[in-house]
């Protein structure tokens, strides 16, 4: 009997064969004990009929036995799909550009693989609005784990001293296709003012920024702060990297941050310079008992400038060697307080088990995170 998944996600047993036999060792026919009959002819006739009688049902009892597994097999696939549909729910802290989200992670079997060591079951993975984001609709996404089985998020479960384990692999495409999701429906451009981080306030400065534009040297100085706008018009996304004879680290790219400069001028407020930056940092990732911490290091910036159309500058010089450092120094503030950003993962209810999120580990493509029975 094996066990596949159809095209609708449903569990179901492929080409049942039942094989049950009662081995003669444990069964035997005894009886009658008594019989009457004239000249003991009855007693033996009836003694030799019924034990060939007990004796021949061992082949109907097996058979009745195989007859009512096959009646139970819908009643099994209905509880294995019952138990393998999961609805994960899942909050993601607010960072620069995507505010905090709530919302839910439907698991659904793709691909199960049974051997004697272990079970793997590949899941395809739907999103469920949050509800902070009721605009977007029932579903917000579904992930290619649905198209592609390299896509697949996995869960696969071993037997460990005596106390189950399970480890949670989630597909790098499987968090791109969450992040293209929520930075379309979330995307927006946020004014960078002294308020998210009073080490921004230097970096707003235009006598900080002369260096990097001398055109602010001949700016009539009607305000001393720069305005600042950042949108991020493509997701980020995540790659596993292998570098030799060095552990495996999780990188994240951003492929365009868009940097928006503004002065004021006659009393108002106008462009004057765009930059627009390609990022990759070094993700540094731990879980332990049920809570994942984030971290940042090692970014690395690619820089493209140019003014503001209709700004038409004295001193067109822009020094984006100087520009890269600074953005250096900003990134240290991001990393220091991404380090505060902690997400909680709720314990993943199976049947009527529960299992505890611990130890992370990178297996390309997969993020994997360790599972403990509570």
């Amino acid at each position: 009997m094996g066990l596949v998944v159809n095209d609708q996600g449903k569990v179901q047993v492929n080409n049942p064969r039942l094989d049950f036999a009662i081995s003669e060792n444990n069964f035997r026919a005894l009886g009658p004990q008594f019989c009457e009959g004239p000249f003991g002819v009855n007693d033996y006739v009836s003694k030799f009929v019924l034990n060939r009688l007990f004796s021949n049902s061992r082949s109907l009892l097996e058979q009745e036995v195989k007859t009512q597994v096959a009646v139970l097999l819908p009643t099994l696939e209905g509880e294995l799909n019952k138990r393998l549909a999961l609805t994960y729910p899942l909050s993601l802290p607010g960072m620069l550009l995507i505010p905090a989200l709530d919302f839910g992670v439907k698991l659904k079997p793709r691909e199960l693989l049974i051997s004697p060591e272990r079970l793997l079951a590949r899941m395809s993975v739907d999103l469920i609005a949050p509800r902070n984001l009721s605009s977007v609709g029932s579903t917000i996404g579904k992930s290619q784990a649905t198209e592609a089985s390299h896509n697949a998020a996995v869960v696969e479960r071993a037997e460990v001293q005596r106390s189950w384990q399970a480890r949670v692999g989630v597909n790098t495409a499987v968090i791109n296709k969450v992040l293209q999701v929520l930075v379309s429906k979330t995307g927006r451009e946020i004014h960078l003012s002294t308020s998210l981080h009073e080490r921004f306030a230097s970096f707003l400065k235009i006598d900080e920024l002369q260096t990097i534009w001398p055109e602010l040297e001949n700016l009539p100085r009607e305000a001393e702060l720069v305005n600042l706008f950042v949108s991020m018009p493509e997701a980020p996304f995540f790659t596993i990297k292998k570098p030799e004879n060095k552990p495996s680290y999780l990188e994240m790219v951003v492929p365009k941050i868009g940097l928006r400069w503004q002065v004021k001028k006659a009393g108002e407020w106008q462009d004057f310079f765009f930059t627009d930056l390609r990022a990759q940092l070094h993700m540094d990732l731990a879980v332990h008992r049920g809570v994942m911490s984030l971290g940042l290091a090692n970014p690395v910036f690619a820089v493209k400038g140019r003014w503001a159309p209709g700004y038409h500058p004295g001193n067109e010089f822009f020094d984006e060697e100087l520009f890269r450092e600074i953005l250096s120094i900003i990134s240290q503030v991001g990393a220091e307080s991404l380090k505060l950003q902690q997400l909680s993962l709720p314990p993943l209810v199976v049947g009527g088990a529960s299992w505890e999120f611990d130890q992370l580990s990178l297996f390309n493509p997969y993020v994997c995170i360790a599972l403990f029975g509570r």
